[in-house]
């Protein structure tokens, strides 16, 4: 048993006992709670992902390509549970190689593979939910991280600069290139292989990495505070033409130098009656 808590409701849930995927919980709280195996392939996927991304070849043809091996059906059957994608089945040869005795031995055979393309504007949300929010990008810039003679994890960052080159996927509805740019997952059940190919475009400059930043909630507009006025009440202020004396916070009241007193707003009235 464990507890969760859902911060949309603000709700802490005691003593949970976890359930595989889709939840039984009667509750219906622990909607993202699956077996190990698919987070644990979902995670060695992204990563495979942002790897080949962040490749700083100069590759014409701007293609990487990414396998897992053993890939469970039931993570393939959850991914395409999270797209909005028609899955096309189509026909594949597959090929092996093995020795037996002295002899090379090569096999094919056809099977049915499946195929789900992500290139439009509506599929960003659709990887975003199983790959995350970064999906489709990646950088060109090389980022040093010594771990030194530390035993723990160490980590180390840089800002992506608006005269770096990024590789970006731009889910756009139309496209600009021969061949398309997005991301093609290719399933053989047969073989429990998943194959991703990525093909992406080199963006340069602010304006043109700016929206596709943006769009993936890399970039957040800071909202302006309001800077609240800050009235110079030193020992050198005149006020009512007197310096101050002394100030009274609690009471928030103005002692002078001549005995007389004023209030907090009294004062920043006059003082602002002079600016």
């Amino acid at each position: 048993a464990s507890s969760l808590f859902v911060s949309k409701t603000m709700t802490l849930w005691h003593c949970q006992s976890f359930s595989s995927f889709p939840s039984t919980s009667p509750h219906r709280i622990l909607y993202s709670c699956f077996p190990s195996t698919i987070f644990n392939q979902l995670i060695a996927i992204k990563a495979s992902i942002q790897s080949a991304l962040n490749t700083r070849g100069k590759n014409a043809r701007n293609r990487v390509v990414c396998k897992l091996d053993n890939g469970s059906r039931y993570t393939w059957d959850y991914i395409k549970s999270a797209m909005v994608v028609e899955v096309e089945a189509s026909p594949a040869v597959v090929k092996t190689n093995f020795i037996l005795r002295d002899e090379l031995v090569v096999e094919k055979w056809r099977t049915t593979q499946e195929q789900v393309n992500l290139t439009l504007p509506e599929h960003l949300s659709c990887a975003q939910k199983v790959f995350g929010t970064s999906v489709g990008l990646g950088v060109r810039v090389f980022v040093p991280c010594k771990i030194g003679s530390s035993t723990g994890r160490v980590s180390s960052s840089r800002v992506i600069s608006k005269t770096d080159t990024i590789n970006v996927v731009p889910f756009e509805p139309e496209e600009q290139e021969l061949v398309r740019r997005g991301i093609v997952l290719r399933y053989i059940p047969k073989l429990s292989q998943l194959t991703i190919i990525i093909r992406f475009r080199r963006v340069t400059g602010e304006a043109r990495m700016v929206p596709h930043l943006q769009s993936r909630g890399a970039i957040y507009e800071a909202e302006e505070e309001e800077i609240e006025p800050v009235w110079p009440l030193h020992s050198d202020t005149t006020i009512f033409n007197s310096f101050i004396k002394k100030i009274e916070l609690r009471e928030e009241i103005v002692v002078l130098q001549n005995g007389e007193q004023a209030s907090f707003d009294a004062s920043i009235a006059y003082i602002s009656s002079r600016i």
